[in-house]
């Protein structure tokens, strides 16, 4: 068992928002940022940098992972491929994590990640909303099958006026504020540090 002051996370990564509880307290979902190494010159294409002071964003990994709070890093649960992911929240059952994920490492106008859930045992990642939905906030509903989302669908609005929404596993949705006008939910502006902290 790890003693108080070792790591749970590896050295080389940094932790990126709040970490996840499972159901059973055993173990932590957390969000981690590794820099791949670049050796040699490096080709300056873009002026583009992440706001929190990460500089470059071409050579970022930012993976979910499993941490066990008796024994430390236990796995990565997405990869590379899936994107830079990040909010990660245990479903109630515990056989799954709700994340978003986006390939875009500098937060844009409307920008959104993409919402996702990834199954503890298999790992099969599944795609609830695309990249076309704004996504303010998201949490797991008791059932642990659906999810409630502050979201607009093709907003042409910088910061759009988002609705609740309930989202099943298989991607089927139901508007539960169909006559309301004002947005749900509070919000800071976009270019905010604290924009991220936010989208809980």
């Amino acid at each position: 068992a790890l003693t108080v002051s070792e790591p749970l996370t590896p050295e080389n990564c940094s932790v990126q928002g709040a970490p996840t509880w499972s159901p059973d307290s055993s173990k932590l979902a957390v969000s981690l940022l590794e820099r791949r190494t670049v050796k040699g010159p490096r080709r300056i294409m873009s002026a583009h940098y992440r706001a929190e002071g990460l500089g470059f964003t071409d050579d970022l990994i930012q993976r979910i992972a499993v941490v066990d709070r008796s024994v430390g890093f236990e796995r990565y649960i997405t990869t590379a491929a899936n994107g830079l992911c990040l909010q990660p929240e245990w479903s109630p059952c515990g056989r799954r994590l709700l994340f978003q994920s986006t390939d875009n490492a500098v937060p844009i106008s409307s920008y959104s990640p993409r919402l996702m859930t990834v199954g503890i045992d298999d790992g099969r990642v599944n795609a609830l909303l695309d990249e076309h939905w704004f996504v303010a906030a998201a949490r797991w509903l008791p059932c642990g099958e659906r999810v409630a989302v502050c979201a607009v669908r093709d907003s042409t609005l910088t910061v759009p006026n988002t609705s609740l929404w309930v989202v099943d596993l298989h991607g089927n949705l139901d508007l539960r504020t169909p006559d309301i006008t004002a947005k749900i939910g509070g919000m800071l502006h976009h270019d905010m540090p604290a924009w991220d902290l936010t989208r809980g």
